[in-house]
Order: C-alpha cells, then structure tokens, then sequence
C-alpha cells in the first residue's frame, strides 16, 4: 500500500530540521522575496486560461498559466524542482530525450510499452505532497508549491513545472519498476507517460508488474496504448522504431518524402525551416537516412 500522508509526515519530522527544504530556502533559490513566494502562491489558481491545443486532427484542452505566473513556474522549475533527483530510468529531462529513450532498447527481442492513462489529471494534490514530503521538503514548502503548481485539485497539461512534478510523484514507481526490471534481466525507461521494458525473454509478467505497480501508485495504463512485440514484429517507441539502429515510423518517412516531392523551390521560408527540422530529426535518429533525404531535399534547395 502507498505511505499515507501521516506516514509520510512522520519521515520528514524524523529528518534533521536544517536538513529539509523550507520557504525561505526556495525563496533565496528563486532569487525572490518570501513573502511575495507565499503570495503568488495563495493566488495562482486563479492566473490560468483554457486553449485549445490541436495536434493533427485531434484536440486538447489544457490550462495555461498567465505570464507572470507561468515565469514564476519556470523558474521554480529550473532552480528548484529540476534538482530532484529522478530515477536513471527517466527521460524526458535535460539532456535525455526521446532518442537516448529509444537507444536504451536497441537490439533487444522483445518489447512492451503502455501509456499512464491521464498521467496529468490523475496526480493529485495529496500525491505532490506526500511526493515533496518524500523529496525532503518540509510541510510549509511542500504546501505552497503545490498551490503554486495544481488546479482545481490537479496537476494540470499546461504549465512548465508539471512534468518535474509528474517526475517527482512517480518517483516511487520508477524505482520499483526499475529494480524489477533489472532483477529479470530487462530494461526499464518512462519518457513522460509512455513507459518501455524491453529484454531477451518474453515481457508478459513484467507488463502486469508494471500495471499492477500503476494501480497501487494512484495511475492506470491505457489499455487500447499497451502492446507487447516479440522479434518477429517491430518496436516502437515514442513514434521511433528500435531495431538494431533507430529509424522513424513508415508513415512519417512516407509523409515527409511526399513533402518533398511536391515542394520546389519557391516555398514559403516557414515551410522550408519546418522541413529541414524534420529531416534535421530523422539524421538524428538514422545517418544514412538523413543523407538519403539530404539529397532529396538539395534538388529543392531546402537541406541547410
């Protein structure tokens, strides 16, 4: 069962007082004053408006913080939040993104992937401070961040500190599953809600380590986004496929090359930066790939 919120107390009362992470520490962090720290804290759930994010032909509502409170989130992020430690598991943090993810599962047979099903939404309020309890700040602190860091209840899509808060819940999670993997001789990574294990043998009992782990940690896994893949099929993570190297999926190299084709020389200077940004990504992901549309592209003057 997870810690309950009086254990989790208990742990930090235990913990030496100059040891815990208090306001005024934040404050002196974050270069602010400690009254105005508290301040904007006691307001921010009011300094949100809702947008429409549109990707593709889908749509998602998410909650934006106003400037000054989506500033003040950066740098709580950048100066406080993001010196946590996470798990060695985790991308999706400076200088871990999704292709180091993928490269921890090259070459391996099997594979399996689920999504945490409303991975944002789903963490609470009680869980960022039983979470920050457990990271070593004290209750004043852990209480005032996560006023300054939820919305109604939630941690919500759309501000800069969620992801390091999401990180900092799933702590817990991403060690269990870790040590789990490792002690089957597996791998184990999460790139923000997509988690990937991968191995030599087949992943089926260590998927419901994985979902069974979810549950008891307050999440669920999107079962239409779980799969498991054995060597006959291939692997993708994070819209990459791993195989022996990394390549992207059929459908966008298709896409991009059609784009391609039809361009010319005479397209707007928008869409030829968006095009060598995406070529730019998979050179990245696959050299001899890139050089293929490298030379595709220098016919239409759009490769840098």
């Amino acid at each position: 069962m997870p810690k309950t919120q009086s254990a989790v107390r208990t742990i930090a009362i235990r913990r030496k007082m100059s040891e815990l992470i208090n306001v005024g520490r934040i404050a002196r962090l974050m270069q602010i004053d400690r009254q105005a720290f508290i301040a904007i804290a006691g307001r921010a759930g009011s300094m949100y408006s809702r947008q429409i994010l549109k990707i593709g032909a889908k749509q998602r509502v998410i909650d934006v913080p106003h400037t000054e409170l989506k500033a003040f989130q950066r740098k709580l992020h950048d100066r406080v939040l993001s010196t946590i430690p996470c798990a060695s598991a985790v991308y999706g943090v400076a200088g871990k993104g999704v292709i180091k993810n993928a490269q921890q599962h090259l070459n391996q047979p099997f594979m399996a992937v689920l999504d945490i099903a409303d991975c944002f939404p789903s963490i609470t309020v009680a869980m960022i401070r039983d979470a920050l309890y457990r990271a070593g700040f004290d209750e004043v602190a852990a209480r005032h961040i996560t006023r300054l860091v939820t919305l109604r209840g939630r941690l919500p899509q759309g501000p800069p500190s969620s992801p390091a808060i999401m990180n900092i819940v799933l702590g817990e999670f991403d060690a269990e599953l870790e040590h789990a993997a490792i002690a089957d001789g597996c791998v184990y990574t999460r790139y923000m809600d997509d988690i990937c294990l991968s191995g030599d043998h087949d992943l089926s009992s260590l998927l419901v380590r994985a979902r069974v782990t979810l549950r008891r940690n307050g999440f669920r896994a999107n079962k239409r986004k779980t799969k498991c893949w054995g060597p006959r099929y291939p692997h993708t993570v994070t819209k990459i496929v791993v195989a022996s190297s990394l390549s992207p999926t059929r459908e966008y190299l298709d896409a991009l090359k059609g784009e391609l084709e039809r361009s010319d020389g005479h397209i707007s200077l928008r869409d030829r930066n968006r095009l060598r940004a995406k070529i730019g990504w998979v050179r990245a992901l696959n050299s001899a790939l890139g050089k293929q549309l490298d030379r595709t592209s220098g016919g239409h003057r759009i490769a840098a």
